[in-house]
Protein backbone atom coordinates (compact mmCIF):
# COMPACT_ATOMS: atom_id res chain seq x y z
CA UNK A 1 0.00 0.00 0.00
CA UNK A 2 2.87 2.37 0.74
CA UNK A 3 4.14 1.99 -2.81
CA UNK A 4 0.71 2.84 -4.22
CA UNK A 5 0.53 5.96 -2.05
CA UNK A 6 4.02 6.92 -3.16
CA UNK A 7 3.09 6.55 -6.84
CA UNK A 8 -0.09 8.60 -6.44
CA UNK A 9 1.88 11.29 -4.60
CA UNK A 10 4.49 11.32 -7.37
CA UNK A 11 1.79 11.69 -10.03
CA UNK A 12 0.00 14.47 -8.17
CA UNK A 13 3.29 16.31 -7.61
CA UNK A 14 4.11 16.10 -11.31
CA UNK A 15 0.73 16.79 -12.89
CA UNK A 16 -1.25 19.10 -10.59
CA UNK A 17 1.04 22.15 -10.08
CA UNK A 18 0.09 24.96 -12.44
CA UNK A 19 -2.61 22.84 -14.11
CA UNK A 20 -4.89 25.83 -14.70
CA UNK A 21 -2.27 28.49 -15.38
CA UNK A 22 -2.40 28.13 -19.15
CA UNK A 23 -5.70 28.75 -20.93
CA UNK A 24 -7.28 26.03 -23.08
CA UNK A 25 -5.01 27.01 -25.90
CA UNK A 26 -5.28 23.90 -28.07
CA UNK A 27 -8.47 23.90 -30.20
CA UNK A 28 -9.32 20.31 -29.23
CA UNK A 29 -9.05 21.11 -25.53
CA UNK A 30 -11.56 23.90 -25.98
CA UNK A 31 -13.89 21.66 -28.02
CA UNK A 32 -13.96 18.92 -25.40
CA UNK A 33 -14.53 21.40 -22.58
CA UNK A 34 -17.40 23.07 -24.43
CA UNK A 35 -19.04 19.72 -25.19
CA UNK A 36 -18.86 18.79 -21.49
CA UNK A 37 -20.28 22.20 -20.56
CA UNK A 38 -23.32 21.62 -22.78
CA UNK A 39 -23.97 18.34 -20.94
CA UNK A 40 -23.63 20.15 -17.62
CA UNK A 41 -26.17 22.76 -18.73
CA UNK A 42 -28.84 20.17 -19.45
CA UNK A 43 -27.84 18.88 -22.86
CA UNK A 44 -28.26 15.22 -23.86
CA UNK A 45 -25.92 12.79 -22.13
CA UNK A 46 -25.76 9.88 -24.56
CA UNK A 47 -24.21 11.82 -27.46
CA UNK A 48 -22.20 14.98 -26.93
CA UNK A 49 -23.22 18.20 -28.61
CA UNK A 50 -21.12 21.20 -29.60
CA UNK A 51 -22.88 24.52 -30.27
CA UNK A 52 -26.13 22.58 -30.57
CA UNK A 53 -24.78 20.16 -33.19
CA UNK A 54 -24.09 16.46 -32.64
CA UNK A 55 -20.44 15.75 -31.80
CA UNK A 56 -20.02 11.95 -32.04
CA UNK A 57 -16.23 12.04 -32.57
CA UNK A 58 -15.40 10.80 -29.05
CA UNK A 59 -17.05 8.38 -26.59
CA UNK A 60 -19.36 10.21 -24.15
CA UNK A 61 -17.73 8.72 -21.05
CA UNK A 62 -14.90 11.25 -21.19
CA UNK A 63 -17.37 14.14 -21.42
CA UNK A 64 -19.31 12.67 -18.48
CA UNK A 65 -16.12 12.69 -16.42
CA UNK A 66 -15.33 16.29 -17.35
CA UNK A 67 -18.90 17.36 -16.62
CA UNK A 68 -18.70 15.53 -13.27
CA UNK A 69 -15.62 17.49 -12.23
CA UNK A 70 -17.39 20.65 -13.38
CA UNK A 71 -20.43 19.79 -11.23
CA UNK A 72 -18.14 19.37 -8.20
CA UNK A 73 -16.74 22.81 -9.08
CA UNK A 74 -20.14 24.43 -8.69
CA UNK A 75 -21.28 23.84 -12.26
CA UNK A 76 -18.29 25.60 -13.82
CA UNK A 77 -15.86 24.08 -16.36
CA UNK A 78 -12.50 25.74 -15.80
CA UNK A 79 -9.03 25.01 -17.12
CA UNK A 80 -8.41 22.80 -14.07
CA UNK A 81 -11.65 20.81 -14.23
CA UNK A 82 -11.23 20.31 -17.99
CA UNK A 83 -7.84 18.69 -17.37
CA UNK A 84 -8.58 16.70 -14.21
CA UNK A 85 -9.87 13.61 -16.12
CA UNK A 86 -6.49 13.43 -17.86
CA UNK A 87 -4.73 13.62 -14.48
CA UNK A 88 -6.98 10.87 -13.13
CA UNK A 89 -6.28 8.76 -16.21
CA UNK A 90 -2.54 9.29 -15.83
CA UNK A 91 -2.67 8.20 -12.17
CA UNK A 92 -4.65 5.12 -13.18
CA UNK A 93 -2.13 4.35 -15.91
CA UNK A 94 0.75 4.55 -13.42
CA UNK A 95 -0.98 2.17 -11.02
CA UNK A 96 -1.78 -0.32 -13.77
CA UNK A 97 1.82 -0.29 -15.03
CA UNK A 98 2.99 -0.81 -11.46
CA UNK A 99 0.60 -3.77 -11.08
CA UNK A 100 1.71 -5.29 -14.39
CA UNK A 101 5.40 -4.92 -13.58
CA UNK A 102 4.88 -6.34 -10.08
CA UNK A 103 3.01 -9.40 -11.39
CA UNK A 104 5.66 -10.10 -14.04
CA UNK A 105 8.95 -9.16 -12.38
CA UNK A 106 8.32 -8.08 -8.79
CA UNK A 107 7.42 -4.94 -6.84
CA UNK A 108 10.74 -3.17 -7.46
CA UNK A 109 10.41 -3.57 -11.25
CA UNK A 110 6.82 -2.36 -11.07
CA UNK A 111 7.85 0.80 -9.21
CA UNK A 112 10.70 1.55 -11.60
CA UNK A 113 8.45 0.99 -14.63
CA UNK A 114 5.77 3.32 -13.27
CA UNK A 115 8.34 5.97 -12.35
CA UNK A 116 9.84 5.88 -15.85
CA UNK A 117 6.39 6.19 -17.38
CA UNK A 118 5.46 9.06 -15.04
CA UNK A 119 8.46 11.11 -16.15
CA UNK A 120 8.25 10.31 -19.87
CA UNK A 121 7.79 13.53 -21.82
CA UNK A 122 4.77 12.58 -23.95
CA UNK A 123 2.95 10.89 -21.05
CA UNK A 124 3.62 13.96 -18.89
CA UNK A 125 2.28 16.27 -21.62
CA UNK A 126 -0.95 14.32 -22.11
CA UNK A 127 -1.49 14.10 -18.35
CA UNK A 128 -1.78 17.91 -18.24
CA UNK A 129 -3.93 18.40 -21.35
CA UNK A 130 -7.71 18.27 -21.66
CA UNK A 131 -7.63 15.32 -24.08
CA UNK A 132 -9.39 11.95 -23.66
CA UNK A 133 -6.29 9.87 -24.49
CA UNK A 134 -4.99 9.38 -20.95
CA UNK A 135 -8.43 8.81 -19.46
CA UNK A 136 -9.56 6.23 -22.05
CA UNK A 137 -6.19 4.47 -22.03
CA UNK A 138 -6.44 3.93 -18.29
CA UNK A 139 -10.06 2.78 -18.62
CA UNK A 140 -9.21 0.27 -21.37
CA UNK A 141 -6.33 -1.09 -19.30
CA UNK A 142 -8.62 -1.43 -16.29
CA UNK A 143 -11.26 -3.31 -18.30
CA UNK A 144 -8.60 -5.66 -19.61
CA UNK A 145 -7.33 -6.30 -16.05
CA UNK A 146 -10.74 -7.66 -14.99
CA UNK A 147 -9.84 -11.10 -16.32
CA UNK A 148 -11.27 -10.68 -19.83
CA UNK A 149 -9.14 -12.39 -22.50
CA UNK A 150 -9.58 -9.45 -24.87
CA UNK A 151 -10.67 -5.84 -25.20
CA UNK A 152 -14.22 -5.53 -26.60
CA UNK A 153 -14.21 -3.87 -30.02
CA UNK A 154 -16.46 -3.39 -32.98
CA UNK A 155 -15.97 -2.29 -36.58
CA UNK A 156 -17.42 1.07 -37.51
CA UNK A 157 -20.15 0.75 -40.17
CA UNK A 158 -19.17 4.21 -41.42
CA UNK A 159 -15.44 3.71 -41.94
CA UNK A 160 -15.01 -0.04 -41.66
CA UNK A 161 -12.08 0.38 -39.27
CA UNK A 162 -11.47 -1.19 -35.90
CA UNK A 163 -12.59 1.00 -33.02
CA UNK A 164 -13.21 0.69 -29.31
CA UNK A 165 -16.38 2.69 -28.82
CA UNK A 166 -17.49 2.24 -25.23
CA UNK A 167 -21.00 3.40 -26.16
CA UNK A 168 -21.42 0.90 -29.02
CA UNK A 169 -22.90 -2.58 -29.09
CA UNK A 170 -19.74 -4.65 -29.59
CA UNK A 171 -19.99 -6.89 -32.62
CA UNK A 172 -16.56 -8.47 -32.92
CA UNK A 173 -13.49 -9.61 -31.06
CA UNK A 174 -9.77 -9.40 -31.83
CA UNK A 175 -7.54 -11.83 -29.96
CA UNK A 176 -3.79 -11.63 -29.52
CA UNK A 177 -1.34 -14.31 -30.59
CA UNK A 178 0.13 -16.28 -27.71
CA UNK A 179 3.09 -16.21 -27.43
CA UNK A 180 3.29 -12.70 -28.87
CA UNK A 181 6.52 -12.13 -30.79
CA UNK A 182 8.05 -8.69 -31.18
CA UNK A 183 8.56 -7.42 -34.75
CA UNK A 184 12.22 -6.96 -35.64
CA UNK A 185 14.53 -6.77 -38.62
CA UNK A 186 18.04 -7.81 -39.53
CA UNK A 187 19.79 -5.12 -41.55
CA UNK A 188 23.02 -5.26 -43.51
CA UNK A 189 24.41 -1.98 -44.83
CA UNK A 190 27.62 -1.29 -46.66
CA UNK A 191 28.70 1.97 -48.25
CA UNK A 192 31.68 3.79 -49.64
CA UNK A 193 32.24 7.52 -50.16
CA UNK A 194 34.94 9.17 -52.24
CA UNK A 195 35.91 12.82 -52.60
CA UNK A 196 36.39 13.45 -56.33
CA UNK A 197 37.31 17.13 -55.94
CA UNK A 198 37.58 19.42 -52.90
CA UNK A 199 33.88 20.33 -53.16
CA UNK A 200 32.50 17.19 -54.88
CA UNK A 201 31.86 13.80 -53.29
CA UNK A 202 30.24 10.59 -54.50
CA UNK A 203 28.84 7.71 -52.45
CA UNK A 204 27.53 4.20 -53.10
CA UNK A 205 25.33 2.40 -50.56
CA UNK A 206 23.71 -1.03 -50.47
CA UNK A 207 21.03 -1.94 -47.91
CA UNK A 208 19.50 -5.35 -47.24
CA UNK A 209 16.77 -5.70 -44.64
CA UNK A 210 15.09 -8.92 -43.54
CA UNK A 211 11.88 -7.97 -41.71
CA UNK A 212 10.51 -10.58 -39.31
CA UNK A 213 7.28 -11.00 -37.36
CA UNK A 214 5.27 -8.18 -38.98
CA UNK A 215 2.02 -7.69 -37.09
CA UNK A 216 -1.36 -8.23 -38.69
CA UNK A 217 -4.65 -10.11 -38.49
CA UNK A 218 -5.43 -13.70 -39.43
CA UNK A 219 -8.32 -16.13 -39.01
CA UNK A 220 -6.59 -18.77 -36.92
CA UNK A 221 -9.32 -21.41 -36.63
CA UNK A 222 -10.48 -21.61 -40.27
CA UNK A 223 -10.60 -25.25 -41.38
CA UNK A 224 -9.19 -26.41 -44.72
CA UNK A 225 -12.63 -27.80 -45.64
CA UNK A 226 -13.85 -24.20 -45.99
CA UNK A 227 -11.96 -23.92 -49.27
CA UNK A 228 -13.80 -26.84 -50.87
CA UNK A 229 -17.20 -26.18 -49.31
CA UNK A 230 -17.09 -22.44 -50.00
CA UNK A 231 -18.39 -21.50 -46.55
CA UNK A 232 -16.70 -20.89 -43.16
CA UNK A 233 -15.95 -24.05 -41.16
CA UNK A 234 -13.87 -23.80 -38.00
CA UNK A 235 -11.47 -26.31 -36.50
CA UNK A 236 -13.06 -25.98 -33.06
CA UNK A 237 -16.71 -25.71 -34.06
CA UNK A 238 -16.96 -22.17 -32.71
CA UNK A 239 -17.13 -18.77 -34.42
CA UNK A 240 -14.28 -17.48 -36.57
CA UNK A 241 -11.43 -16.12 -34.46
CA UNK A 242 -9.53 -13.07 -35.68
CA UNK A 243 -6.11 -13.03 -34.05
CA UNK A 244 -3.61 -10.17 -34.07
CA UNK A 245 -0.05 -11.44 -34.17
CA UNK A 246 3.31 -11.66 -35.88
CA UNK A 247 2.34 -13.81 -38.85
CA UNK A 248 4.05 -11.94 -41.68
CA UNK A 249 7.50 -11.10 -43.03
CA UNK A 250 9.19 -9.08 -45.76
CA UNK A 251 12.47 -8.19 -47.44
CA UNK A 252 13.99 -4.99 -48.77
CA UNK A 253 17.04 -4.48 -50.99
CA UNK A 254 18.17 -1.03 -52.05
CA UNK A 255 21.11 0.43 -53.96
CA UNK A 256 21.77 4.18 -53.72
CA UNK A 257 24.12 6.36 -55.75
CA UNK A 258 24.58 9.94 -54.52
CA UNK A 259 26.60 12.94 -55.71
CA UNK A 260 27.03 16.03 -53.53
CA UNK A 261 28.53 19.29 -54.83
CA UNK A 262 28.97 21.55 -51.78
CA UNK A 263 28.18 25.25 -52.03
CA UNK A 264 31.10 26.90 -53.77
CA UNK A 265 31.45 29.33 -56.66
CA UNK A 266 27.89 30.49 -55.97
CA UNK A 267 26.10 27.18 -56.51
CA UNK A 268 25.35 23.79 -54.92
CA UNK A 269 24.01 20.57 -56.47
CA UNK A 270 22.86 17.27 -54.97
CA UNK A 271 21.67 14.22 -56.89
CA UNK A 272 20.80 10.66 -55.93
CA UNK A 273 19.34 7.60 -57.57
CA UNK A 274 17.75 4.69 -55.69
CA UNK A 275 16.90 1.27 -57.03
CA UNK A 276 14.95 -0.89 -54.60
CA UNK A 277 13.01 -4.12 -54.37
CA UNK A 278 10.61 -4.65 -51.47
CA UNK A 279 8.34 -7.65 -50.93
CA UNK A 280 6.12 -8.94 -48.13
CA UNK A 281 3.03 -11.09 -47.57
CA UNK A 282 0.94 -8.64 -45.51
CA UNK A 283 -2.13 -7.68 -47.51
CA UNK A 284 -3.00 -4.65 -45.41
CA UNK A 285 -1.28 -3.12 -42.40
CA UNK A 286 -4.42 -1.60 -40.87
CA UNK A 287 -7.32 -3.26 -39.06
CA UNK A 288 -9.91 -2.08 -41.57
CA UNK A 289 -12.73 -4.49 -42.22
CA UNK A 290 -14.24 -2.78 -45.24
CA UNK A 291 -17.30 -0.54 -45.04
CA UNK A 292 -20.41 -2.38 -43.82
CA UNK A 293 -18.66 -5.77 -44.14
CA UNK A 294 -17.22 -8.38 -41.82
CA UNK A 295 -13.90 -8.89 -43.54
CA UNK A 296 -12.18 -6.71 -46.07
CA UNK A 297 -8.53 -5.82 -46.12
CA UNK A 298 -7.70 -6.66 -42.50
CA UNK A 299 -7.35 -10.41 -43.01
CA UNK A 300 -5.30 -12.17 -45.73
CA UNK A 301 -6.83 -13.12 -49.05
CA UNK A 302 -6.24 -16.79 -48.22
CA UNK A 303 -5.98 -17.54 -44.49
CA UNK A 304 -4.96 -21.10 -45.30
CA UNK A 305 -1.96 -19.99 -47.39
CA UNK A 306 -0.27 -16.76 -46.30
CA UNK A 307 2.15 -16.97 -49.23
CA UNK A 308 -0.78 -16.26 -51.54
CA UNK A 309 -0.42 -12.55 -50.71
CA UNK A 310 3.35 -12.38 -51.13
CA UNK A 311 4.20 -9.69 -53.66
CA UNK A 312 5.62 -6.22 -54.05
CA UNK A 313 5.17 -4.09 -50.94
CA UNK A 314 2.55 -1.36 -50.88
CA UNK A 315 3.97 2.05 -51.92
CA UNK A 316 7.20 0.42 -53.09
CA UNK A 317 8.80 2.42 -55.94
CA UNK A 318 11.64 0.61 -57.79
CA UNK A 319 13.33 3.67 -59.33
CA UNK A 320 13.67 7.13 -57.75
CA UNK A 321 15.83 9.97 -59.06
CA UNK A 322 16.12 13.31 -57.23
CA UNK A 323 18.15 16.34 -58.33
CA UNK A 324 18.25 19.56 -56.32
CA UNK A 325 20.34 22.69 -56.35
CA UNK A 326 20.65 26.35 -55.49
CA UNK A 327 22.37 29.20 -57.37
CA UNK A 328 23.31 32.62 -56.05
CA UNK A 329 22.80 35.20 -58.83
CA UNK A 330 23.88 38.86 -59.08
CA UNK A 331 21.84 41.56 -57.30
CA UNK A 332 21.12 39.08 -54.45
CA UNK A 333 18.75 36.92 -56.48
CA UNK A 334 18.60 33.23 -55.54
CA UNK A 335 17.31 30.40 -57.71
CA UNK A 336 16.65 26.87 -56.46
CA UNK A 337 14.82 23.83 -57.71
CA UNK A 338 14.05 20.16 -57.17
CA UNK A 339 13.49 17.55 -59.88
CA UNK A 340 11.95 14.22 -58.83
CA UNK A 341 11.31 11.40 -61.28
CA UNK A 342 10.08 7.94 -60.28
CA UNK A 343 8.81 4.76 -61.80
CA UNK A 344 5.21 3.89 -61.04
CA UNK A 345 3.97 2.33 -57.81
CA UNK A 346 2.85 -1.28 -57.74
CA UNK A 347 -0.84 -2.14 -57.67
CA UNK A 348 -3.15 -5.14 -57.77
CA UNK A 349 -5.79 -5.74 -60.39
CA UNK A 350 -9.46 -5.63 -59.35
CA UNK A 351 -12.34 -7.57 -60.82
CA UNK A 352 -15.34 -9.61 -59.73
CA UNK A 353 -15.24 -10.86 -56.16
CA UNK A 354 -13.72 -14.26 -55.32
CA UNK A 355 -13.67 -16.07 -51.96
CA UNK A 356 -10.38 -17.97 -52.16
CA UNK A 357 -10.47 -19.73 -48.79
CA UNK A 358 -14.18 -20.01 -47.99
CA UNK A 359 -14.10 -17.65 -45.01
CA UNK A 360 -17.04 -15.66 -46.34
CA UNK A 361 -14.82 -12.65 -47.07
CA UNK A 362 -14.49 -11.91 -50.77
CA UNK A 363 -11.43 -10.53 -52.53
CA UNK A 364 -11.50 -8.47 -55.72
CA UNK A 365 -8.18 -9.79 -56.98
CA UNK A 366 -8.80 -11.71 -60.24
CA UNK A 367 -7.73 -15.33 -60.45
CA UNK A 368 -4.31 -15.81 -61.99
CA UNK A 369 -2.95 -12.47 -60.78
CA UNK A 370 -0.61 -11.67 -57.90
CA UNK A 371 -0.74 -8.98 -55.24
CA UNK A 372 0.81 -5.72 -56.49
CA UNK A 373 1.84 -7.47 -59.69
CA UNK A 374 1.40 -4.46 -61.95
CA UNK A 375 3.19 -1.10 -62.15
CA UNK A 376 1.45 2.22 -62.66
CA UNK A 377 2.56 5.23 -64.75
CA UNK A 378 5.83 6.95 -63.92
CA UNK A 379 5.89 10.40 -62.30
CA UNK A 380 7.82 13.61 -62.94
CA UNK A 381 7.81 16.72 -60.81
CA UNK A 382 9.74 20.00 -61.11
CA UNK A 383 9.53 22.60 -58.33
CA UNK A 384 11.39 25.92 -58.56
CA UNK A 385 11.83 29.03 -56.43
CA UNK A 386 13.10 32.52 -57.25
CA UNK A 387 13.98 34.80 -54.32
CA UNK A 388 15.08 38.43 -54.18
CA UNK A 389 16.59 39.55 -50.88
CA UNK A 390 16.70 43.09 -49.49
CA UNK A 391 19.01 43.80 -46.54
CA UNK A 392 18.21 46.48 -43.95
CA UNK A 393 21.08 46.90 -41.57
CA UNK A 394 23.00 43.87 -40.39
CA UNK A 395 20.18 41.72 -39.06
CA UNK A 396 17.03 42.38 -41.08
CA UNK A 397 16.32 40.73 -44.44
CA UNK A 398 13.13 41.03 -46.49
CA UNK A 399 12.63 38.47 -49.28
CA UNK A 400 10.16 38.44 -52.15
CA UNK A 401 9.47 34.85 -53.27
CA UNK A 402 7.95 33.27 -56.36
CA UNK A 403 7.49 29.49 -56.21
CA UNK A 404 6.24 27.05 -58.81
CA UNK A 405 5.13 23.48 -58.16
CA UNK A 406 4.84 20.85 -60.88
CA UNK A 407 6.03 23.51 -63.30
CA UNK A 408 5.81 21.20 -66.32
CA UNK A 409 2.17 20.44 -65.45
CA UNK A 410 2.86 16.69 -65.54
CA UNK A 411 -0.19 14.44 -65.17
CA UNK A 412 1.02 12.42 -62.20
CA UNK A 413 -1.33 9.72 -60.94
CA UNK A 414 -3.40 9.95 -57.79
CA UNK A 415 -5.70 7.07 -58.78
CA UNK A 416 -4.95 4.37 -61.35
CA UNK A 417 -7.44 2.29 -63.35
CA UNK A 418 -7.04 -1.24 -61.96
CA UNK A 419 -10.12 -2.87 -63.50
CA UNK A 420 -10.12 -6.32 -65.08
CA UNK A 421 -13.02 -6.97 -67.46
CA UNK A 422 -14.04 -10.54 -68.32
CA UNK A 423 -10.79 -11.87 -66.90
CA UNK A 424 -8.59 -9.51 -68.92
CA UNK A 425 -7.16 -5.99 -68.34
CA UNK A 426 -9.72 -3.33 -69.20
CA UNK A 427 -9.20 -0.82 -72.04
CA UNK A 428 -7.69 1.82 -69.69
CA UNK A 429 -5.94 -0.60 -67.35
CA UNK A 430 -2.92 0.94 -65.64
CA UNK A 431 -3.65 4.46 -66.89
CA UNK A 432 -4.21 7.57 -64.81
CA UNK A 433 -7.81 7.72 -63.64
CA UNK A 434 -7.49 10.77 -61.37
CA UNK A 435 -4.36 12.96 -61.57
CA UNK A 436 -2.63 14.86 -58.80
CA UNK A 437 -2.90 18.68 -58.86
CA UNK A 438 -1.28 20.32 -61.88
CA UNK A 439 0.88 23.42 -62.05
CA UNK A 440 0.67 25.78 -59.07
CA UNK A 441 2.29 29.20 -58.58
CA UNK A 442 2.48 31.09 -55.32
CA UNK A 443 3.99 34.43 -54.27
CA UNK A 444 5.28 35.23 -50.82
CA UNK A 445 6.96 37.79 -48.61
CA UNK A 446 9.35 36.77 -45.82
CA UNK A 447 10.85 38.85 -43.03
CA UNK A 448 13.89 37.69 -41.08
CA UNK A 449 15.17 39.74 -38.15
Amino acid sequence: MSRVILLVALGLALYLPGLGVEILRHPLEAKYALAAREMLRGGPLLVARLFGELYPDKPPLYFWATAGFGWLNGGHISEVTARLPAVAGALGGLLLVYRLGMDLFGARAGMLSAAILATSSLFFWYARQGHPDQFLTALRSFLTSLGRPFNPVDFSPGTGYLRQDLSAGFQDVIRTEDPFRTPHNQTFLVGVQRALWPDLAMSLTYVHRDIRDILGLRLTNLAFQSRTVGAPITTDGGPLQRTYGSFYDGKYDGFIVAIDKRFRNRYQVQANYTYSKATDNLLNSNLGMGIATQGGGAVPTDNLDLEFDRGNSDLSVPHIFVLSGVVSLPLDFWFSGVVRATSGVHFSATGTTVDYDGDGIASRRPRGTKRNEFTGPSTFNLDVRVEKRFHFGKRTVVSILAEGFNVTNARNPRLIDTAYVSGQPGPNFGQVLVPLPGREIQLGLRLRF
